[in-house]
């Protein structure tokens, strides 16, 4: 087989490489040598070059949904710790990472379940409180009735 680079009349600057097999011409494949013109789409960007979401973010969302079934404060902790990492990632990679906004999501579901849990642990102190000053005032009340 005898590889033959031409060039075409139209193209100068571009040539062609043709599979001849044996002496009679026999054209088995064209290939350009050259790279294609530029008025050519480009290709599709590689694996590499694509954006990709952040893992942080990622991680941040799934703890703070998950902070409402188990381990509802720690987890809405760890949670706005990830939303924080994936911010900062997100920030430094230059536009190839995304996920803003499950960082924004994941704050908020997260915050809500702080904010839920506190306001629960307030009002149950709140409850105890008044229960302990009801049993007190209810046992000095009653002890310092008068005569036997």
């Amino acid at each position: 087989m005898v590889i033959l680079g031409i060039r075409s009349a139209n193209n100068p600057g571009r040539g062609i490489a043709r599979s001849v097999v044996g002496g009679y011409g026999l054209v088995v494949s064209e290939t350009p040598t050259s790279p294609p013109d530029p008025t050519w789409p480009a290709a599709a960007p590689t694996q590499a070059e694509q954006s990709s979401t952040s893992g942080n973010a990622i991680a941040a969302l799934v703890l703070a949904i998950a902070s409402w079934v188990v381990c509802p404060i720690v987890f809405a902790i760890v949670a706005l710790v990830f939303a924080s990492l994936g911010q900062k990632e997100i920030a430094a990679s230059g536009g190839s990472r995304h996920g803003s906004e499950l960082v924004t999501a994941a704050r908020i579901v997260a915050w809500i379940n702080i904010g839920l849990w506190a306001a629960l642990i307030v009002i149950a102190l709140v409850i105890g409180f008044v229960v302990l000053v009801a049993g007190g005032l209810a046992s000095i009340t009653t002890g310092s009735g008068g005569a036997p």
